[in-house]
C-alpha cells in the first residue's frame, strides 16, 4: 500500500536569474608534482573565475586535488567529482559550491579515453556536462576514430537522457575542420534529442587558417618542451558545444558572444601565445598560459532560470496531486494553462537527484500526467516535484511510505 502526504508550496515566480561560467582545459598530463605549473593554473584560474571547470588529460588523483587546492587557496569554494582512472588519461570536474551541486557522474566508454558525463544541479535547472578528449592526429584512420567516439555520445544523448534536457559537451576535440565527427553531435539526424549546437556557428577548415586565428586553442608554444605540442597557435582544438536550440527562454539560456578562446588576440598565428605583446591579456597571463599547456582554455557563459522577461501573468496552473490505487499505484498531477507551453515536471529526492522527468508541450486548457507504478520506481522517502510552464514554476513536497 502507498501512502502520500502532499505538501503543497506557494507557487514561486523565479526572479533572479543564476549566472555560471563554464571552461573547459586541456591540462596537458598534468600530475600532482609537475613543478611550477599548478601555480600557472592558479593565475589562470584566478582570472577566468569559472563556476564550472571541465578539464581533460589529468594523470592521478593527485593532481585534481592539487588544483582543487589551488582553486580554494584565495578562500574560494569548489568541490570536484571523482576521478575515475580509465585507460588513458583522464577527465575532471571542478565546481562552485554552493551555486551548484553534484547530483551524477559516470563514465561513457569509448576504444580509446572514456567520456565523462557530470550531471550538476544549479539553481532550479539540471545541467549535464560531458567532457571529452577525442583521438589526436590527422589522417582517415583517426578521423575515423574521432567519428566513433562522437556517434557513442550522439547516440546516448538520444536515447538515454530526458526528452528536452539541457547539455553542454566540452573538450579537446581535436577537429582539424568541421569533419564527420563534428557534423555527428551537430547534424540533424532523425533522433535529435541529442543534437549539439556551436555557439560560434563557424565551421570551416581551421587548421592553420588565418581567417580563424581569433578562436585557436593549439598550441600555445612555437618550440616543444614539457610533452606539449609546438607550432604556435594554428588549430581550433577545444571546443564547448550546446544542446541544440538552448536559447528557447526557457530554464538555461547561453549568453550571446560570451565564447572565449582565453588568451588569443587573434595575432599570433604560428606564434606562441606570449611572443611579442598579447592584446587581450597581460604580459603576466600570457606567460602563465604559455606554460601552464599547450592548450588554452575556453569559456562562455550561461544563466539558469532567469526572468527573461516573462509576465506573472502568462502563465495560470492549478495543479494538484492525487494518488488512485484502484487498477495501479500512480500519481495523477493535474494543471490547467491558459495559453500554449512547454511543460516541464521534474521529482528530485532529498539528495537533489532526479529521479523522475516528464516534458510536453501543451495547448490551453487542462490537463493530466499520470505516473504509472510510481511505487515501484521510488523508495519510501520525501520528494520534491517541479512544475514549470515557461519561467513560472510550483513546488510540491510528497511523502512516500511504502
Amino acid at each position: 500500500m502507498l501512502i502520500f502526504l502532499i505538501i503543497a508550496l506557494s507557487p514561486i515566480r523565479i526572479s533572479n536569474p543564476i549566472g555560471f561560467r563554464v571552461m573547459t582545459y586541456n591540462a596537458l598530463n598534468f600530475s600532482y608534482n609537475d613543478g611550477d605549473r599548478a601555480g600557472y593554473f592558479q593565475t589562470v584560474f584566478d582570472s577566468v573565475n569559472a563556476d564550472v571547470i571541465l578539464m581533460q588529460e589529468m594523470i592521478n588523483e593527485a593532481g585534481c586535488d592539487t588544483l582543487l587546492n589551488r582553486l580554494n587557496s584565495d578562500g574560494q569554494e569548489y568541490a570536484r567529482a571523482d576521478f575515475i582512472n580509465g585507460d588513458d588519461t583522464d577527465n575532471i570536474l571542478f565546481y562552485r559550491i554552493p551555486k551548484c551541486s553534484l547530483m551524477s557522474q559516470k563514465n561513457l566508454q569509448t576504444d580509446l579515453r572514456d567520456i565523462s558525463e557530470y550531471v550538476l544541479l544549479i539553481g532550479y535547472d539540471t545541467m549535464r556536462f560531458y567532457s571529452c578528449h577525442l583521438k589526436s592526429s590527422q589522417g582517415s584512420s583517426n578521423e575515423q576514430r574521432r567519428l566513433e567516439e562522437a556517434t557513442i555520445l550522439r547516440n546516448y544523448l538520444n536515447d538515454s537522457i530526458p526528452v528536452d534536457a539541457e547539455f553542454i559537451i566540452a573538450g579537446d576535440m581535436n577537429f582539424y575542420y568541421d569533419e564527420q565527427a563534428y557534423y555527428k553531435l551537430t547534424g540533424d539526424e532523425v533522433n535529435n534529442n541529442g543534437r549539439a549546437e556551436d555557439p560560434l556557428n563557424q565551421p570551416g577548415n581551421w587548421h592553420d587558417n588565418p581567417i580563424y586565428a581569433s578562436i585557436h586553442t593549439q598550441s600555445t608554444r612555437a618550440i616543444q618542451f614539457g610533452g606539449g605540442a609546438s607550432g604556435g597557435l594554428d588549430d581550433r582544438f577545444d571546443f564547448i558545444f550546446t544542446n541544440h536550440g538552448i536559447n528557447d527562454d526557457m530554464r538555461v539560456e547561453y549568453i550571446l558572444w560570451s565564447y572565449i578562446s582565453y588568451g588569443n588576440d587573434g595575432n599570433h598565428l604560428n606564434e606562441s601565445i606570449n611572443d611579442g605583446t598579447n592584446d587581450s591579456v597581460s604580459t603576466y597571463m600570457a606567460n602563465a598560459l604559455f606554460y601552464a599547456s599547450d592548450h588554452l582554455p575556453v569559456y562562455a557563459d550561461f544563466v539558469s532560470s532567469g526572468s527573461m522577461g516573462v509576465n506573472e501573468e502568462d502563465y495560470t496552473m492549478e495543479p494538484s496531486i492525487s494518488v488512485n490505487l484502484i487498477n495501479s499505484e500512480r500519481i495523477e498531477i493535474k494543471y490547467t494553462l491558459n495559453s500554449s507551453s512547454k511543460v516541464l515536471i521534474d521529482v528530485y529526492n532529498l539528495l537533489g537527484q532526479q529521479v523522475k522527468s516528464f516534458y510536453k508541450h501543451e495547448e490551453k486548457g487542462k490537463h493530466t500526467v499520470i505516473w504509472e507504478e510510481c511505487g515501484k520506481e521510488l523508495s519510501s522517502g520525501i520528494y520534491l516535484l517541479k512544475f514549470r510552464a515557461g519561467k513560472y514554476e510550483v513546488n510540491r513536497k510528497f511523502i512516500l511510505i511504502k
